[in-house]
């Protein structure tokens, strides 16, 4: 028997697999939409939290120049504050004050190590008369100065204080300070206070700070001493020794002058050479002894230093005449003796500044002692 079997149409398997395919094209065509979709959204996601994030960024930036500035402006509060207080803060920090000491007229005051420091001026004048009048005197001066210059010029009552147990006398003056009639200063701040004391030996000292700094000069003023033991001892010459040179030999005490150097050196105008010795001591000045081939010549050296030297005498010292000098220059003052002998010149320089103690130039039997100590070879 003969089975039938399934007839086969190829019309209708084409037409399933057109079917097929137009449902395949509409999942990818769903599937692409949606990817699509998803990442715009993301893309929009993304930008939305971008300008966020952007606007949070210049929200903080915004807050952080607003908390600099304030930073800013709380720090120079704090450096104003400091600037105030810095100066009181100085002055309870012992370790940077100093100590001043003169020698010459034995006073003595603490002082900060600061620029300020400028600002505490002390200088000294001699006077034969009693404080109280030498401050009176100088006090009229200025109250009843007329000065062009400074036509609201003011001074204050005298006012009397014990510093450490001594005497001291104050007032204040604005615009300028006058010590006579024709010699005075300009006070650079507004107004100035000028506080007098006295050495034992009489000697005036005066003091001035701007009245601004009050509060801190005066409690460097609390400091001041005045004290003899501070002066250190004059010493005798002793221990002489001899320096030989060519020509002759001098004597020197050791116990006031050392030797700082001896040299030679080559003259451009001439053939000779000359010799030098230098001296020196702290509390005295300097001792210099220039020995050379030029010719003694008075005439010619007078002439040539007559606008720097002034002629005071001749001297017999060591079997023959010296002649002696006197100059002077930013507070230092020096003797020159000079003379001529067989073999060139001598010339012995004394010179001592304001603030030594015992200035070698007024020591004059040390001074004659020294050159007459000469000994010139062959005569």
């Amino acid at each position: 028997m003969k089975q039938n079997n399934p007839s086969f149409d190829p019309g209708s398997d084409s037409t399933a697999k057109s079917s097929s395919k137009s449902q395949n094209s509409l999942i990818v065509f769903i599937g692409t939409t949606i990817i699509l979709m998803l990442m715009g959204w993301s893309f929009y996601i993304s930008l939305v939290d971008r300008s966020k994030l952007y606007d949070e960024i210049v929200m903080v930036t915004d807050q952080h120049h607003i908390s600099t500035k304030d930073s800013e402006q709380e720090s120079i509060a704090d450096q104003k504050v400091t600037a105030d207080l810095d100066d009181v803060v100085i002055w309870q920090d012992n370790s940077r004050w100093k100590k001043i000491t003169n020698q010459k007229f034995g006073y003595q005051y603490d002082i900060p190590d600061l620029e300020v420091a400028n600002l505490f001026r002390v200088e000294t004048h001699f006077s034969t008369s009693s404080l109280s009048d030498y401050v009176n005197s100088l006090w009229y001066i200025n109250s009843t100065e007329i000065n062009e210059y400074i036509p609201n010029k003011s001074v204050s009552d005298i006012e009397r204080r014990d510093i450490n147990s001594q005497e001291s006398y104050s007032f204040t003056v604005t615009g300028s300070f006058s010590f006579s009639e024709l010699s005075g200063y300009i006070i650079s701040s507004p107004k100035n206070k000028f506080v007098f004391l006295e050495t034992e030996s009489g000697v005036k000292i005066i003091v001035n700070y701007p009245v601004e700094k009050s509060e801190l000069f005066d409690m460097a003023l609390s400091t001041f001493i005045i004290d003899s033991s501070l002066i250190p001892e004059k010493l005798l010459p002793g221990f002489w020794e001899d320096v030989v040179s060519d020509n002759l030999s001098f004597s020197v005490p050791t116990n006031i002058f050392q030797l700082v150097e001896a040299s030679i050196e080559r003259v451009t105008h001439s053939t000779s050479s000359i010799k030098s010795y230098s001296f020196n001591n702290p509390d005295y000045g300097n001792l210099s002894v220039n020995i050379s081939g030029e010719n003694f010549d008075k005439e010619s050296f007078d002439e040539r230093n007559r606008d720097r030297l002034v002629f005071l005498g001749e001297v017999f010292l060591a079997d023959r005449y010296w002649y002696r000098y006197k100059g002077g220059d930013a507070g230092c003052v020096w003797g020159l003796t000079r003379t001529g002998f067989d073999g060139g010149l001598v010339e012995v320089t004394f010179s001592a500044c304001y603030d030594d103690v015992y200035p070698i130039y007024e020591e004059e039997d040390l001074v004659n002692e020294v050159i007459n100590s000469f000994k010139f070879m062959g005569i």
